[in-house]
């Protein structure tokens, strides 16, 4: 029954990526407070269902990530409950997740939303989570459960539809997003999405990545500091957790025009960190990350089989 569940669900998912109108996955913002502010959009969760359990999961959409992954202090208690999940656990062909090997979930059956997924590999990121008790398993409440990295994209284009809160995941791009939209070539090197950008007088590469939501821009001090200025004040100060690790992000204006393609992006601040980036953007030729703030208002695609990057030229 499972093999001809999954080749029904394959065939379906064959025809929505080949149909003419795009299946919608609808997402939601995450919305913390960081000291004393509070931000409405922190993260992007998208509702998920595994293999057919009555719970309410969401994962965190992250092409920062490079690995889609399941929390293994979260998604234990749910092993005793699902068989066909368990039965799926690799424990010889290993996933890396932040420097270490982890199982690895192999042919998993879900739904993003209501659109329906088979043969899904996602790490099991042992460790990681919080751990849930009995009664917080049974309860109605809605768990994280993971993240949805780049390799759940891979040869496949992901459009990003911003104001409308929702995702499309197809074949090729639709003929109605071909128009009104600023296309760049971009790189996928080992799962990590680089875009290039001119930042004043010079060329240089940014990771695209939905995780973080709350920079437009963030690098190192020295890059900041090249594009700000070193007697430019502090304008902003975070303290920010990044896959519990914390650390303090610092905000100055940024002095120079920053363009993607032949558009020229909003006014923003630059944020630099104190932690051993410098090491990481020299070596492979990175100069910072953007993530959804530049986005909010726009609508982007990534054509990761062609590697293009496109933005709606509705960006304000």
């Amino acid at each position: 029954m499972k093999k001809t569940g999954c080749a029904l669900l394959f065939s379906l998912l064959v025809l929505i990526g080949h149909s003419q109108e795009p299946h919608w996955i609808k997402f939601n913002w995450v919305g913390d407070s960081i000291g004393a502010k509070y931000f409405d959009k922190t993260a992007i969760d998208i509702p998920i269902q595994i293999e057919n359990m009555p719970y309410k999961f969401v994962a965190q959409f992250d092409l920062g990530a490079t690995s889609s992954m399941l929390y293994g202090n979260e998604i234990t208690p749910y092993l005793a409950v699902c068989k066909e999940l368990k039965d799926e656990i690799d424990t010889f062909f290993k996933t890396w997740i932040d420097s270490k090997p982890c199982p690895t979930f192999k042919g998993v059956k879900l739904k993003l939303g209501n659109v329906p997924f088979c043969k899904i590999d996602f790490g099991f990121y042992t460790g990681y989570g919080d751990s849930l008790t009995a009664d917080s398993v049974k309860s109605n409440t809605v768990k994280e459960i993971g993240t949805i990295g780049s390799d759940f994209f891979k040869d496949k284009v992901l459009i990003i539809d911003y104001p409308n809160q929702q995702i499309c995941i197809a074949d090729a791009i639709p003929k109605e997003f071909v128009s009104g939209f600023n296309f760049i070539d971009l790189k996928f090197v080992d799962g990590v999405i680089l875009i290039p950008v001119q930042i004043g007088n010079k060329k240089e590469n940014l990771i695209f990545d939905t995780g973080s939501s709350l920079f437009a821009l963030s690098t190192n001090e020295k890059n900041a500091n090249e594009i700000s200025g070193e007697n430019e004040t502090i304008a902003d100060s975070l303290k920010i957790s990044s896959w519990g690790k914390e650390y303090y992000a610092y905000g100055k204006k940024v002095n120079e025009e920053v363009k993607i393609g032949n558009m020229v992006m909003p006014k923003a601040l630059v944020y630099y960190d104190k932690r051993e980036w410098n090491y990481f953007f020299v070596s492979h030729d990175i100069w910072g990350i953007t993530g959804n703030a530049y986005f909010w208002n726009s609508t982007v695609i990534i054509d990761f089989k062609t590697q293009k990057f496109g933005v709606s030229n509705s960006l304000k």
